[in-house]
């Protein structure tokens, strides 16, 4: 698919976004391009927006950033071969490289390699993402998938750990103080995009 999308980007290496219109993401042989229906916005976008410590340490700019997500498949590499155009689906946001130590001998959680979605490669908080076919999970038409996306997060989290801690759904905790951030950046992110 060639053209350009809207997406929030983290343009500069200073508090805030901007809304630009950038080329559709390319797919690879084994990738999928996911046009985004639903985006949640987690503790990781605010340190993001904020560009606070953690941000500046541990990302490089510009970058789309967003990583929770539901959305539907609309083009797919020639070498896919769980998913099609249509299918409806949410991510798992770790790509892990599948090669490193750990990968090859079942601990791919503590991958050497790992990349997140919209932290070290390009996220969700754009009209498309492009996507490895193994970090998609298939949901159905079915579901509403503005409601969905709430609490994928938990669930894949749920599913990654329930061997190691069992840990399981946990309702979301209170922002505290930095509640006015994030309902500043939900307006700049839900508002300006028009």
């Amino acid at each position: 698919m060639h053209g350009k999308m809207k997406a929030a980007l983290k343009a500069e290496a200073a508090p805030g976004a901007k809304f630009a219109l950038l080329e559709i993401p390319k797919i690879g042989l084994r990738d999928v391009l996911i046009q985004v229906k639903a985006a949640s916005i987690c503790g990781t976008d605010l340190h993001i927006y904020e560009w606070d410590a953690w941000a500046q340490s541990r990302m490089t700019v510009p970058r789309i950033f967003g990583h929770e997500f539901a959305g539907e498949v609309v083009a797919v590499g020639s070498e896919v071969t769980s998913l099609v155009p249509g299918d409806f689906v949410a991510a798992e946001t770790h790509i892990t490289c599948g090669l490193c130590y750990q990968c090859r001998t079942g601990q791919a959680h503590v991958c050497r390699n790992v990349q997140i979605l919209g932290v070290d490669r390009d996220g969700a908080f754009a009209e498309y993402i492009a996507i490895p076919e193994n970090v998609a999970w298939k949901t159905g038409k079915e579901i509403d998938h503005t409601l969905w996306q709430c609490r994928s997060r938990h669930l894949r989290w749920r599913n990654h750990q329930q061997n190691r801690c069992r840990l399981w759904l946990r309702p979301h905790r209170s922002l505290g103080s930095r509640s006015l951030s994030y309902i500043r950046f939900q307006y700049h992110l839900c508002h300006r995009a028009q």
